[in-house]
């Protein structure tokens, strides 16, 4: 972990959820200086700075450097864009031009986007860098447990999730039993738990597994579970939820537990 105080500035670019919140009052409690760059449309734009389009690439970084950032973080999610929502100014469409057919998934966009931020003198850090507790522990979070027949349809769905993830394709599957219901693709990880909802045979619940991809860069784009994730799994009728310890983010973790306590689900840590 870094030290906070060995950081001159650190430049955050922000998507959706609470995490870039989470990040700024951490920011604030430690007087750390910071600059928060907000992703349009997508972000809370009350926490940032400055907000633009997707595709300002040379003004982002103009204004990192402006701003004498020496640390990146990138940070919140971002679903795909529609083409109208990608307004590129030049170092964007050069960015486009040059990745356009050689970028096999996101991790490979992300590390992309990091290169040209260090290129430019900064040096790219995860927000595990910062804020190592908001990691899962390897441990069930709930009062409700996974059973020794759960335990090993968790194994399955981990064993199928690494595979997935190594295509660079999705961080996510949902398993029943030994039958796989779906993979996470480019449509998300809540909109998965929705579609497999329909998808259930008999009486036994599902299960989500979510991991971190194999060739994934932890700096970036890190899995993430919070308590939206288990409001979905809740109201499709799901048994629990199973991360990657270690390599999961933890988001709005008290209200998350207690929700899932509420609704007898579990949520737990698996070291692979």
């Amino acid at each position: 972990m870094l030290v906070l105080m060995d950081i001159q500035k650190v430049g955050v670019i922000a998507g959706r959820g609470d995490l870039p919140h989470l990040l700024k009052q951490k920011f604030i409690a430690h007087k750390m200086p910071h600059f928060f760059l907000g992703i349009k449309s997508v972000v809370n734009e009350n926490i940032c700075d400055i907000v633009l389009p997707i595709g300002q690439l040379g003004k982002a970084i103009r204004t990192f450097q402006k701003e004498k950032v020496s640390h990146v973080i990138f940070i919140g999610g971002l679903d795909r864009p529609a083409r109208d929502q990608i307004k590129p100014d030049l170092k964007g469409w050069i960015f486009l031009l040059t990745h356009a057919f050689k970028i096999k998934g996101d991790n490979s966009l992300l590390l992309s986007l990091a290169t040209i931020f260090e290129k430019a003198g900064m040096t790219v850090i995860g927000i595990d860098d910062v804020i190592p507790e908001l990691l899962v522990e390897e441990k069930c979070y709930t009062k409700s447990k996974p059973s020794v027949k759960e335990k090993k349809t968790i194994l399955y769905g981990f064993g199928l999730a690494q595979t997935l993830g190594q295509m660079d394709v999705g961080q996510s599957v949902v398993v029943q039993g030994s039958l796989c219901l779906g993979l996470e693709a480019i449509e998300g990880t809540d909109n998965l738990i929705q579609r497999c909802e329909k998808l259930k045979r008999g009486k036994e619940k599902p299960i989500l597994v979510k991991v971190k991809k194999p060739t994934q860069d932890r700096r970036l784009d890190l899995p993430t579970i919070g308590l939206s994730t288990i409001k979905n799994i809740v109201k499709a009728g799901y048994r629990g939820v199973a991360v990657d310890a270690g390599h999961v983010l933890f988001s709005e973790k008290d209200k998350a537990i207690a929700y899932a306590n509420e609704h007898r689900v579990f949520i737990i840590g698996v070291k692979r």
